[in-house]
């Protein structure tokens, strides 16, 4: 009975031990709770913990634990598995929740074992004593706790599922995994090599610490409290070995429990297999790193595959678990973006029943468009997918696999008719030749290191290395993991292994070679800080076999290289390498891919629509569509955009609607042929306009200029300038100065003009029509109040150019509504042409150019050279046809041609009014100086006069006179002499006087309107008997020419008629003296004919002479009509001119009128 009680009291620690522990695990799980999407985990350490951390700097702030963690401690306290916790660590935390340091010290004394009893019995402690079998009592803990251990000043763990769940009872630690003991032996293998290399690590010993995980969270939280228990520094079983990192685990899931077990204790963890997304977030996992790419960059390699091959109508199949679910994240926000719908994404689970699967299969297979499949699922889950297709036939689908079967020949195993022809997709690894090598050289009869090496082996050839065992075959020795080393699924993860072990020890060997002196590596290892180490492993760099070089980015994430494997099954099932996917460089395909069907899978709902339209949608699935070409001045770059994008203002469309042009930017530019064509003009034009001006003011003097109003002429002439000017700068690339003076110069120009023509007509009208003064005398007859008027108007005009250029600026502004081209030119503020401008350049002088007009329809009658009525009203009317061509154009036209015929019409304008108005007394003054005489207005109304019939109005006004007047018999040149001419040029009190006054002017200028009109018709009547003269001398012409044709062919057809009569006279035998006796006597009977023919011509002649005295008799009535006009003058003016300023009450009523001596001058002369 005592010893059946000392038994049991033996074994009460046992139990109370193996009953905290299963305490401790179910606390920890419950507190970090398995995460299964990016949004769990972001949760799970939160508050007060978070931390920022730099792009390469991972150390976290001493701990800022959540009570939750701190109570896990403090259980890891109670169960006596963490004896030598630095204190100092936490201690703010536990203090904030009421537990002391002595406290926690209290609780660390109630452990079950001792320091030296834990030291002694520890698997270490007995693996680095040799001990290999234990003692029966302690077997099952000790299997339980079976470690590949090496010593060594520091120590690297690692953690394997070298055991794994039985399928059928999902028991842990129950299947051998024998591809495992590979794994562990790279980790081996790793850290010999870095021992025996004299440049990494010299004189520091690295060890392994490796166990078995069995993919178990409860055996991962075992593990992991031993790698921190090694980390002990005080009390621990050898100060001079530390636990410094730890490679492991192989799942997300795992990995997740284990990362957040040692970022307590700051051990760095690098991760071979644990590819879950979630783990890239430094704030929850600053202390994980991994040598596979995550999750998301798998899915960034099955998008590009689907971009590359155009699919867009897929099927996404995906294990719910850490996984399969974040990747199906993943790849559908990246479906997503880039329009790849997966119209049938379904999750597999240990829960999924079977009828599920059929469902899922059915659903595929019934979508005839769904030719791809892409997976994200388990070895298990994918299989039961494989074999429901198998049943169900679907073979025509090509199969997407991620790294979890891409290039597994043993899960397709039996399925390769499903499968022909997929694609897989895995972390891209280089097998190390030299641990091929030391594969080959292990003695599975002899070696140790690996505690799992001989059973796996034995488990995967079928024999034993126990030769007492005679049940079974015998191994020979020669066994190896070498065919598994070739297999691209299973020897891939040697290399992640040996880069994971290869980081660790080169981020320690570079904190080592920071510190200097002698000793130095003994005292970082002795003062060893995980928050610098981590610093150093995330930025080693070195020659790796998954990447070369290796290296960690900003979330501990390797830079990642992949392989894309297709699946041949001719010749026996083989993945080959077809290409491979860079983080940098995207997917590239060295070789063509093996589809199963021959031909490339479509797996499309709609075709693309192509660059230059867009998508529309025709239905809840946004991959069916229909494509519609994009509008005017739209483009959509690439395939299938969702819109057409507008393009800007200042660019075009090409042909296609692919791409936005930009629009030439085109100025108006002198050096072009139009410009500098419309630029000789205007310069020719402005040096005529000079030119005439300084004519005009050398001959100011002369009747000719005189009689134009000189003061009037020379602003003409000014304005006439001003229009010229502005050709230029409407031709120039525009400016902000030029737009704002052009518009304004355009306008003061025409005013000026205008003005200047308006009071010309008006000072002529007042003259010689007296009714418009209505008897007073008008200030307006005298020069200085005729310029003070003209500028009144240019000074309108002024005024409303500033308040247009207040109101209403121009600037130069680039015109983009001309198709392909942008073009400069003056525009207001919102681009557009402004009314206002146009009205204050346009219609003002356009109202200035209609009341000019009006005023020279009323003197039109006047007589001589003093009319200038007729040029007057055609340079008007020639610049308003002008103002309504530059609305026209400025309104209608752009670019240009608005320039263009801008400048073209001030030219007409301009030109037209210099000619109209001064050509013809150029003309005068410079090639007709004889002209350029005095003459009176009263002489040129005669003489337009004289040209009446002399039978009618001549002699009816020449016996008016001879009954009143006397004859007088002085000559033309008699009638004005240079001192006594009423009109002749001098200063104002030399001016002469006229005995007629206003009203006998006014009765004598309505008489002679009547003989303007008689002598218009004489000389209707005299154009029409000089046609008719014409006509006769034609005539005559052409029938002296008929009749000379006639006498030539007479005389022709005489000769030919001789000789004809001369060969027949021969013909009949007469001589020639008989011939020519008988042309003599023709001769002679002609002779006698002779007097009748001339007869004839006497008459031909005398019809000629007919017609000469007709002419005679017409020209001397001409000169009769001349004389009549002289005679006429004669009996207008009987006394002289001498004598008609007897009295001088002409002239001084015209001085009473206001009209000074200049004015009259003028006025005269032109007469």
């Amino acid at each position: 009975m005592g010893q059946r009680r000392n038994a049991f009291l033996e074994h009460i620690p046992h139990a109370m031990c193996f009953f905290q522990l299963v305490l401790l695990v179910f606390l920890i799980v419950s507190s970090s709770e398995v995460v299964t999407s990016n949004n769990d985990q972001n949760a799970a350490v939160q508050g007060e913990g978070s931390i920022d951390r730099g792009q390469y700097d991972f150390r976290p702030e001493r701990h800022s634990l959540s009570a939750e963690h701190v109570k896990d401690v403090v259980e890891a306290f109670k169960l006596g598995k963490i004896v030598n916790l630095k204190y100092s660590r936490f201690g703010g935390e536990l203090e904030n929740l009421g537990l002391s340091v002595e406290k926690l010290t209290e609780i660390s004394d109630k452990i079950h074992f001792s320091d030296s009893e834990r030291c002694e019995n520890s698997p270490l402690e007995r693996g680095r004593r040799g001990v290999e079998e234990p003692n029966k009592e302690d077997e099952e803990e000790f299997d339980n706790d079976r470690v590949a251990f090496s010593w060594g000043q520091a120590v690297l763990g690692g953690l394997f599922a070298v055991y794994r769940r039985d399928r059928e009872t999902n028991e842990p630690c129950q299947d051998l995994y024998n591809v495992a003991a590979m794994w562990v032996e790279s980790q081996i293998y790793a850290v010999k090599k870095i021992n025996s290399d004299p440049n990494i690590l010299p004189n520091i010993q690295l060890g392994y610490e490796i166990r078995d995980d069995c993919s178990d969270n409860n055996k991962v939280l075992q593990a992991g409290l031993q790698f921190v228990d090694a980390m002990a520094a005080n009390g621990s079983c050898d100060d001079s070995s530390k636990t410094v990192g730890v490679v492991g685990t192989g799942s997300s899931l795992t990995s997740d429990t284990l990362a957040k077990l040692l970022a307590l204790f700051e051990v760095p963890q690098v991760s071979y297999s644990a590819t879950s997304p979630i783990f890239s977030n430094k704030q929850e996992y600053p202390y994980f790193l991994r040598t596979v790419g995550p999750d998301t960059n798998q899915a960034k390699v099955l998008v590009d595959i689907a971009k590359r091959f155009n699919w867009n109508y897929v099927a996404l199949v995906y294990s719910g678990d850490q996984y399969g679910s974040p990747g199906q994240e993943a790849l559908s926000e990246l479906f997503k973006d880039e329009q790849i719908c997966a119209v049938v994404s379904r999750k597999l689970s240990t829960e999924t029943s079977d009828d599920e699967v059929v469902q899922i299969v059915e659903e595929i297979k019934g979508n005839p468009k769904i030719e791809v499949i892409f997976t994200f699922t388990s070895k298990p889950d994918i299989k039961r997918i494989l074999a429901e297709a198998q049943k169900q036939g679907l073979t025509y689908c090509t199969w997407i696999a991620t790294d979890s079967w891409g290039d597994s020949l043993e899960t397709i195993d039996g399925f390769e008719d499903v499968v022909n022809g997929m694609l897989g997709v895995t972390p891209k690894a280089v097998i190390d030749e030299d641990f091929k090598e030391y594969l080959r050289q292990i003695d599975p009869f002899t070696y140790t290191d690996n505690p799992w090496y001989k059973e796996s082996l034995e488990e995967r050839y079928g024999c034993t290395f126990n030769k007492s065992d005679l049940e079974r075959n015998h191994c020979i020795g020669n066994e190896s993991f070498l065919d598994l080393l070739e297999s691209p699924s299973e020897g891939r993860v040697t290399s992640l292994v040996i880069d994971a072990v290869n980081a660790l020890a080169y981020g320690l060997h570079n904190m080592v070679e920071d510190c200097s002196g002698p000793g130095c590596n003994t005292t970082r290892l002795s003062q060893f800080d995980g928050e610098e180490y981590l610093v150093h492993v995330q930025n080693v760099s070195f020659p790796g076999f998954t990447s070369d070089p290796f290296g960690f980015d900003a979330n501990g994430d390797p830079f990642t290289q992949y392989s894309i494997f297709n699946l041949n099954v001719s010749g026996g099932a083989h993945h080959e390498e077809i290409g491979f996917w860079k983080h940098d460089c995207g997917l590239n395909l060295t070789e063509p891919v093996i589809w199963s069907t021959g031909v490339q899978p479509i797996s499309r709902c709609s075709e693309d629509c192509q660059p230059g339209s867009f998508v529309v949608n025709n239905g809840p699935v946004t991959c069916c569509w229909d494509c519609q070409a994009c509008g005017s001045n739209e483009v959509s770059p690439g395939i299938n955009s969702a819109t057409c994008i507008r393009c800007d203002i200042s660019e075009f469309a090409n042909a296609n609607h692919t791409r936005c042009i930009s629009k030439e930017l085109v100025a108006q530019d002198w050096r072009q042929t139009s410009s500098a064509l419309i630029l000789v003009a205007s310069l020719i034009g402005i040096l005529a306009s000079l030119f005439t001006f300084v004519i005009y003011v050398v001959y100011r003097k002369t009747p000719v200029i005189k009689a134009t109003s000189t003061e009037l002429s020379l602003m003409c002439l000014v304005g006439l300038t001003l229009c010229f000017v502005c050709v230029p700068l409407t031709i120039a690339e525009p400016t902000d100065v030029i737009c704002q003076s052009r518009s304004f110069i355009t306008g003061v120009s025409f005013s000026i003009l205008a003005g200047a023509l308006l009071m010309k007509t008006y000072r002529i009208s007042r003259i010689f029509n007296r009714k418009l003064s209505e008897g007073r005398p008008s200030m307006f007859l005298q020069i200085k109040f005729q310029i003070l008027f003209v500028l009144t108007l240019v000074s309108a005009q002024v005024a409303l150019g500033v308040i247009n250029f207040i109101l209403y600026p121009t600037f130069a502004r680039y015109n983009y509504s001309l198709g392909n081209t942008a073009y400069k030119e003056c525009q207001g503020e919102d681009g557009s042409v402004l009314w206002f401008s146009l009205a204050v350049v346009i219609g003002y002088n356009f109202v200035l150019g209609m009341i000019c007009n009006y005023q020279a329809f009323r003197i039109r009658q006047l007589p001589g050279q003093f009319n200038d009525s007729k040029s007057i009203f055609f340079t008007i009317l020639t610049l308003n046809i002008s103002f309504f061509i530059i609305v026209v154009i400025s309104l209608a036209t752009t670019g240009k041609i608005r320039s263009i015929g801008l400048c073209l019409s001030l030219l007409i304008c301009s030109y037209s009014g210099l000619s109209l108005l001064f050509g013809r007394k150029l003309w005068v003054v410079l090639f007709r100086p004889k002209s350029n005489v005095h003459t009176s207005t009263f002489d040129a109304a005669l003489k337009k006069a004289s040209s009446l019939s002399p039978a009618t109005t001549l002699s009816s006004h020449q016996e008016e006179v001879n009954g009143n007047t006397p004859n007088r018999t002085k000559t033309e040149s008699d009638d004005f002499s240079e001192d006594d001419d009423i009109f002749d040029s001098g200063n104002y009190s030399d001016v002469s006087t006229v005995d007629e006054d206003e009203e006998d002017i006014d009765e004598f200028l309505e008489e002679v309107a009547k003989l303007e009109e008689e002598l218009q018709s004489a000389q209707r009547e005299r154009h029409a008997s000089i046609q008719e003269l014409h006509q006769l001398k034609e005539d005559l012409r052409e029938l002296e020419e008929s009749h000379g044709k006639d006498l030539e062919r007479m005389k022709e057809l005489c000769k030919q008629e001789r000789q004809s009569l001369i060969e027949i006279l021969q013909q009949a035998g007469l001589s020639p003296e008989e011939i020519q006796a008988k042309l003599d006597e023709v001769a002679e009977q002609k002779s006698r004919n002779g007097s009748s023919t001339d007869q004839n011509e006497e008459d031909e002649g005398e019809k000629i002479a007919a017609i000469e005295r007709e002419w005679k008799k017409l020209n001397d009535e001409s000169e009769a009509c001349l004389a009549g006009c002289q005679k006429m003058k004669e009996t207008f003016f009987p006394n002289g001119i001498t004598k008609a300023t007897a009295n001088g009450n002409s002239c001084h009523g015209y001085a009473n009128q206001g009209l000074e001596s200049e004015n009259l001058e003028s006025i005269t002369t032109s007469v």
